[in-house]
């Protein structure tokens, strides 16, 4: 499944992951914050051009990678708290994600706690 981190170069945090998606949730996300591969390992962020401010990161796992879409890392430059809004969202519209695969969101996207 696919995964999303969050990253914050400013704290220093190279990548908290934030929700596991489905396919269909992915797509929904994308649809809205555009994602760009990057590669097939997680981007550092000292390689990243300007690394000051935040992103998500998307990652395919080999052999999970749906059609139309390369196994590995995209990252989409978005605005954290609108892209954490759409996840939630995607809780609560009656088909979205589950509440186990949603990291909590407590006070923003910088404090996320990952649930099992």
């Amino acid at each position: 499944m696919p995964t999303l981190y969050f990253c914050q170069p400013h704290a220093r945090n190279q990548g908290m992951l934030r929700a596991v998606l489905s396919v269909n949730e992915c797509e929904r996300v994308v649809s809205e914050y555009p994602a760009t591969y990057v590669g097939d390992q997680f981007p550092k962020l000292a390689d990243e051009q300007g690394a000051a401010s935040d992103f998500a990161v998307l990652n395919f796992p080999p052999n999970e990678a749906p059609a139309g879409w390369r196994p590995g890392y995209y990252r989409l430059d978005s605005d954290l708290t609108r892209l954490n809004e759409s996840l939630l969202a995607l809780q609560t519209d009656g088909e979205g994600i589950e509440p186990h695969r949603l990291a909590v969101n407590d006070s923003g996207p910088s404090s996320k706690i990952a649930r099992e």
